[in-house]
């Protein structure tokens, strides 16, 4: 997955690398994603930070939302700097994340959310998730 990418080339480097949404907020499937080393750490990428990967949109029926715990729902993060998540060269996440994914195409599937700890572990934590 990407999220271990990232993860993976932070520590295989030694240098803080960044998952930033393409769309600027926490629809990461709208217009895809970027990973870059990221020296200064400000989770844009400037001029001179290496761009390591670029996707393209997931598509019309499958969505990436970073989301947060309310109660015992999963809601969309809507803070603006949760557009982006980097990984330190020990491999811990700038901060704790969660993202859930959907496929709006087929509504009798599931959907899951996906956790980065604060540790850089990345896990499946949810598979029977309400979709919107």
């Amino acid at each position: 997955s990407t999220l271990h990418l990232v993860r993976g080339e932070a520590v295989r480097r030694g240098v803080p690398v960044t998952l930033r949404a393409a769309s600027g907020d926490a629809s990461f499937h709208a217009r895809g994603w970027t990973s870059f080393i990221d020296t200064n750490g400000d989770g844009a990428r400037a001029g001179d930070e290496e761009l390591l990967q670029a996707s393209v949109p997931a598509g019309d029926s499958i969505t990436v939302v970073r989301v947060q715990r309310s109660g015992a729902n999963w809601v969309t993060d809507t803070q603006g700097s949760k557009a982006w998540l980097s990984f330190q060269p020990v491999g811990t996440a700038s901060r704790a994340s969660a993202f859930r994914i959907c496929d709006a195409g087929d509504r009798t599937l599931a959907g899951r959310v996906v956790q980065v700890n604060a540790t850089g572990r990345v896990s499946l934590i949810s598979t029977g998730v309400t979709c919107p």
